[in-house]
């Protein structure tokens, strides 16, 4: 079995492939991100929150908030709704944004 190891979102369309078990896809550590989720962790602000998105619209993670929102938050999720959409052919995505307290 093979692991495909790409800095590119759409090799994992290889997830398809007979012979690869394993995809990994590196990103750059987005600080604000790291930033914007501490301070949500330090404040409790955010209550667990669930809705459906057309897959890559980036406005419904703003209209389904109230609080104010990361744009590097709403890049990461608008991503991962195109990677669902693209490999899954979905047009729409149920998207769960949680804090947790313990890992899953």
């Amino acid at each position: 079995m093979q692991h495909v190891v790409s800095d590119t979102l759409a090799d994992f369309a290889a997830f398809y492939d007979e012979d690869v078990e394993l995809i990994s896809i590196t990103r750059p550590r987005a600080q604000s991100s790291q930033a914007y989720a501490q301070e949500l962790l330090s404040s409790r602000g955010l209550p667990p929150s669930n809705w459906v998105q057309e897959a890559g619209d980036a406005n419904a993670l703003a209209d389904a908030l109230s609080a104010s929102v990361c744009p590097t938050l709403v890049g990461e999720i608008t991503q991962a709704t195109e990677v669902v959409s693209d490999l899954l052919g979905c047009q729409r995505v149920d998207i769960r944004l949680e804090i947790l307290s313990q890992p899953m």
